[in-house]
């Protein structure tokens, strides 16, 4: 099995097997896209690593796929969900809408209310994805965001404890964010990184739950009470600044730690994170397997 993470003119692959209910990685490896076009990417990369025979698993960043999270009342019967989740988007897209395609997922339910994860995709860049992989003689398995991939990795971690858990991701001067509580993810968020904090620029999902862990984080580093609830990983790098509001000890590199030598091709695997989408796709594969 491959897997397959495309993001910010990033490209990180890995190639993967089931071994019993777990994932052994065989290869991982990354290069900077010189091309938008998703079939010249992965016909490019077939040319790297043998896609025939084996299925595929693959997640995009938000320039080529959107997520949203949706809230609605529980108790709904699916098509309702479907017909109410459509219509949000056709106010969100309007013209565009006839041209995307559309899957969601229940993410978390209460008494009153229930939120899925929308992901939206145009039609043409589904069907470029699977006709290239198909011309690799590969078989098209799994498309998702990648904020999705991120996730999974985050339930991991969090290793059945039920805490308030957020991943942070920075890009640029900007900070995206993954929000869980209690092992569901609960929100989706951007940060903007000044020079003597990081702003929160917007929610989707269940912004009082992003309120309330900014807060604990927030008394942690200025009175050292952080609840133990709480917890933050880090994928990436953050620009050298931020230690003077942010403390190193407050944050958990997110660095999954896999198997390679430098023989197999692993050389070029980075302990901050940066494959962390291979390593969430390997996860989603066990359930195919």
């Amino acid at each position: 099995m491959i897997a397959i993470s495309i993001k910010d003119g990033q490209l990180r692959y890995g190639r993967f097997s089931a071994v019993g209910k777990g994932v052994e990685l065989e290869l991982v490896n990354q290069a900077k896209v010189s091309s938008s076009e998703l079939s010249n990417i992965i016909g490019t990369l077939s040319k790297e690593i043998t896609m025939e025979g084996e299925d595929i698993f693959i997640s995009l960043g938000e320039e080529y796929i959107q997520c949203d999270m949706v809230s609605m009342e529980s108790g709904l019967e699916l098509s309702e969900i479907e017909h109410f989740i459509k219509w949000q988007m056709e106010q969100k897209y309007g013209s565009l809408w006839p041209g995307m395609k559309y899957f969601f997922q229940e993410i978390r339910e209460d008494e009153n209310t229930i939120m899925v994860a929308v992901s939206v995709i145009r039609g043409s860049i589904q069907t470029e994805i699977r006709t290239a992989i198909e011309n690799a003689k590969g078989t098209p398995i799994w498309m998702e965001a990648d904020i999705f991939s991120l996730s999974r990795v985050l339930d991991e971690l969090d290793d059945g404890r039920k805490r308030g858990v957020a991943l942070f991701e920075p890009y640029g001067n900007t900070i995206r964010a993954l929000f869980h509580d209690k092992g569901q993810l609960a929100a989706l968020a951007e940060f903007a990184i000044t020079k003597e904090d990081f702003q929160l620029k917007t929610v989707r999902g269940d912004g009082e739950f992003v309120k309330k862990y900014i807060e604990e984080f927030e008394r942690y580093i200025s009175n050292n009470e952080l609840d133990s609830d709480v917890h933050l990983y880090l994928a990436g790098q953050l620009p050298p600044h931020t230690e003077n509001f942010v403390p190193e000890e407050a944050i958990e590199i997110m660095s999954p730690v896999l198997p390679f030598s430098e023989e197999n091709r692993a050389g070029h695997f980075a302990g901050d994170g940066s494959f962390s989408s291979i390593l969430g796709l390997s996860f989603r594969s066990i359930k195919h397997a």
